[in-house]
């Protein structure tokens, strides 16, 4: 069985793993050692709505998310979010629902809100709150919003790129305090939004690869939610040897399980050199030379204990350069059973882990 780039993956409650498989343009199954498709498969494009999902097109799919017994992914190559519904038909929830527009997105203004019908999207990953409400990033637009109630498209976090409009190299890698600070969300420079995780509680876990941070965002149930470092050192420093167990090596994704653990995917740098990404003239200049650093899986308790589960430094994935080594780990997933499946794009292979032995 082979797989094209899985980017994504969330499990049924039958334990059905879900894959998004952004090479493939398809929502792959993975059950009792069978590979079938969910959605997609015909090749990039746009068509099938209203439609049986298994006969729509898709264009690089990435973030899935259950919405009660339906499945939202992004259909990123079409700049839209879309839904399998439980009687297996594909439809458009957010995006216009006409020809495919080649316009970039730009950033949403603050107190801006659209209807889902007119607002252009790049989603990159998708989570959905315990109330039900639909939330997305964009590391396009360094910003992340969600479906209100009234079904509009409205602002959660990220000032979008320093200049508006759609971000550029220089808006990639920015570190400093004002990564660091707590304040208000839809103020705060977000500069590579990738996974989302929610909270039992509600509160809203953001995989910040640009600013080397874990973000937490609360206050969801206003119209003014503040951000937080969760986790992270938003320094350089965490390349270096010896750094704290809290630095994070370009975390990519984020799940919890049932006992409040949550797991990370680090990208490291080995994959792509760090200072291709740092592009402010300081920054550059003074950013020391550390080795490459490789992919990994880590695990933060509730006890604010740090635990590395795959790749170097632990018992599973430990070399690297084994055939069977991390390389860009971009997707996390926990089944009922507890198993946890890694979707490793880089490798296009998908891990998965028996309950017990991580």
């Amino acid at each position: 069985m082979s797989i094209d780039l899985p980017l994504a993956a969330i499990f049924d409650p039958q334990g059905r793993l879900i894959i998004s498989e952004h090479g493939g343009h398809r929502i792959a199954t993975f059950d009792k050692g069978v590979l079938g498709t969910l959605a997609g498969g015909l090749g990039s494009g746009y068509t099938g709505d209203g439609l049986a999902a298994t006969g729509a097109a898709i264009s690089y799919p990435s973030g899935v998310a259950w919405q009660g017994p339906d499945l939202i992914f992004a259909d990123g190559g079409n700049y839209r979010l879309r839904k399998v519904a439980a009687d297996g038909t594909m439809s458009t929830v957010v995006g216009a629902q006409s020809v495919h527009n080649k316009v970039a997105p730009v950033a949403l203004a603050a107190d801006a809100r659209m209807p889902v019908a007119t607002y252009l999207t790049h989603p990159d990953a998708v989570a959905v709150a315990p109330d039900g409400r639909l939330y997305w990033s964009s590391m396009q637009t360094q910003q992340i919003y969600r479906l209100a109630i009234d079904g509009m498209v409205e602002l959660v976090a990220g000032k979008g790129p320093a200049k508006g409009g759609t971000s550029s190299a220089s808006d990639k890698l920015k570190l400093g305090p004002a990564q660091e600070a707590t304040g208000p969300a839809k103020e705060a420079s977000v500069p590579v939004p990738m996974g989302l995780a929610f909270d039992p509680q509600g509160n809203l876990y953001v995989a910040d690869a640009g600013s080397l941070l874990i973000r937490k965002i609360t206050g969801l149930d206003g119209n003014a939610p503040v951000i937080s470092r969760f986790a992270g050192t938003s320094s350089l420093a965490a390349f270096a040897p010896g750094a704290p167990d809290e630095a994070l090596l370009l975390p990519a994704a984020l799940v919890f399980d049932g006992k409040g653990n949550l797991y990370v995917a680090e990208l490291g740098t080995a994959a792509f050199p760090l200072l291709t990404t740092i592009t402010d003239a300081t920054a550059a200049a003074t950013a020391p030379t550390f080795s490459p650093s490789f992919a990994r899986i880590r695990r933060l308790g509730p006890d604010g204990k740090w635990k590395t589960i795959a790749g170097p430094g632990s018992s599973l994935y430990p070399d690297p350069l084994a055939d069977d080594g991390l390389i860009l780990p971009e997707g996390l997933a926990i089944a009922p059973d507890g198993r946890l499946a890694i979707m490793d794009s880089g490798s296009n292979l998908v891990h998965l882990l028996p309950a017990g032995s991580y």
